[in-house]
């Protein structure tokens, strides 16, 4: 038993094949995503702003290859610029430069935009007014919030802001999350700084593709957690990182209170939360300190925190019996192939909890029948369990835009700026912005396709992975909960690290060469 136990010790609970294992996971993931890519693209229906479907169109895959070699290409010229970034206080200054710019065309696209929220986002702005006033009914049996718990965290952390700004008063949201856009660079390129082991070419891309990524900029005018938990995120994990190198109680402080906000802000950022916590628990597990442990704790305890502050906030005004739509619900929905596309919104949700008389128990088990039933669907027709499957991959994870025009272009409330017009109206600048954003989104899936095949670097440790790992997290989560391309646009800004690590491997491979090709035709 001992020989046994020293065996899987020294072979199987080692840090190289926990990352062998997810290396594996990931090139699948990406390699189907590039795949996908490169022979359809989903697009808006710009005709119709209310309509936020995705429609899958086919393209030519040569154009494509075509494109994307063209990309890279580019991209070697661009890494030619590095050589004015191994001085620090250059990169300081292209730091400053990126984050003030980014916020200036957030700012710029929310003061022309003139849109005012619609659906959930104008319902959880005007409840944090409601509560305000002390009427508490959205919290009754079969009111909005009950029904809809996940959105009590935002609406709690709204209040006090509604409260100083205004009611109704949308477009100070708008204008805050614009201001705070700038934390994605600076947060991002920290980041970047450590799991490059400090690279200026690495950075000097990052700069650009975040720079360049439309749907950060879109996005600031959605009155919603979806952007203002990114900041968080991003800060969390540089905490986590730092931590990571060089343990300090105040950075587990700071990590437990970004992630404690983020995941208030937006309740899907629990998937980021695990991938930490797991990554944590695998270091401590191969044998890497028990510092882990306190990392993994602290990331937990802030959200815990977080969650029953809210929790008790509100324990008295709940009217008893108030429960919300038991999580089967939308994975019943997200596993259907409904009218409305592979598992997109079409009230299953909402009309079976009305039908079960809100009681969330007898719901679970409709909800539970309800997967299985489809379970055993798709197992009894595994072709059309892979079309189905696909197509739904595929309307979240390859639009290049990730609807964020679509998602704020709904009810405009006067005349917009131009050339914003010209984007959200597919103009000829609109039309650029999209064919640039799916040569993006191709470059992102070839740069971190050939970022794990490559294997990275042998420095590397698994945290230097952790986005990544939420990164799939988030994809299994996009594949079997109700489909929204607009659930995978954090995991857009959370790839974006890894695109530059990729496209600077890629931009290795010539200089490799050439030095390899020097040394064979040097005289002896």
């Amino acid at each position: 038993m001992k020989k046994v136990i020293t065996f899987i010790r020294e072979n199987i609970l080692r840090e190289k094949v926990f990352f062998g294992i997810f290396n594996i996971l990931v090139l699948f993931m990406f390699a189907v995503l590039l795949h996908y890519g490169l022979e359809m693209t989903g697009i808006d229906n710009f005709r119709n702003y209310w309509d936020e479907h995705i429609y899958l169109a086919k393209e030519s895959v040569i154009k494509n290859i075509v494109v994307l070699l063209i990309s890279v290409l580019l991209t070697f010229f661009v890494g030619k610029l590095s050589v004015f970034m191994r001085n620090k206080r250059v990169r300081g200054i292209v730091l400053m430069v990126s984050c003030v710019l980014m916020s200036a065309g957030s700012i710029f696209w929310v003061c022309g935009l003139h849109s005012v929220p619609v659906g959930d986002q104008k319902i959880v702005f005007d409840f944090a007014s409601v509560f305000n006033n002390g009427e508490y009914y959205g919290l009754e049996r079969g009111q909005y919030i009950a029904i809809y718990p996940q959105q009590l965290g935002l609406v709690t952390l709204l209040r006090p802001f509604v409260k100083l700004v205004g009611d109704n008063n949308y477009f100070a949201f708008q204008l805050m999350v614009a201001l705070l856009v700038w934390l994605i660079p600076f947060a991002g390129t920290m980041i970047v700084r450590m799991i490059s082991q400090d690279n200026p070419r690495v950075e000097l891309f990052y700069q650009v593709f975040v720079l360049t990524c439309f749907p950060i900029y879109g996005y600031t005018a959605f009155v919603y957690g979806d952007l203002i938990a990114l900041p968080f995120v991003m800060l969390g994990i540089w905490g986590y990182l730092s931590c990571m190198k060089k343990f300090r109680v105040w950075k587990l402080v700071c990590l437990a209170l970004t992630m404690g906000l983020a995941v208030t802000l937006k309740t899907n950022m629990l998937i980021v939360m695990v991938a930490m916590i797991l990554v944590a628990i695998i270091q401590f597990i191969v044998g890497n300190g028990k510092k882990n442990l306190w990392i993994a704790a602290a990331t937990g305890m802030g959200v815990l925190l977080f969650s029953l502050s809210v929790k008790a906030i509100y324990a008295p005004h709940y009217e008893e019996g108030a429960e919300g739509i038991p999580a089967s619900s939308w994975i019943a929905m997200g596993l259907s192939d409904n009218e409305q596309g592979p598992g997109w919104y079409n009230i299953y949700a909402l009309d079976m909890f009305y039908r079960a008389d809100y009681d969330a128990g007898l719901a679970d088990e409709i909800a539970r029948q309800d997967i299985r039933d489809r379970l055993a669907a798709y197992l009894a027709n595994p072709e059309y369990m892979v079309d189905f499957f696909s197509r739904k991959m595929n309307t979240q994870w390859n639009a290049p835009m990730y609807q964020s025009v679509v998602m704020v272009n709904q009810q405009i409330v006067k005349e917009q700026n131009k050339v914003i017009h010209e984007i959200c109206y597919r103009g000829t600048l609109g039309k650029m912005i999209e064919k640039y954003m799916k040569a993006y989104q191709l470059l992102m899936y070839a740069g971190i396709l050939f970022l794990m095949i490559s294997g990275w670097n042998r420095e590397n440790h698994l945290e230097d992975y952790v986005l990544l790992v939420a990164v799939f997290g988030g994809f299994l989560f996009t594949m079997i909960w109700e489909a929204k391309t607009r659930y995978a646009f954090p995991y857009l800004v959370m790839m974006i690290p890894y695109m530059a690590m990729g496209v600077n491997r890629m931009a290795e491979v010539p200089e490799r060469w050439k030095k390899r090709h020097r040394k064979e035709v040097a005289p002896e």
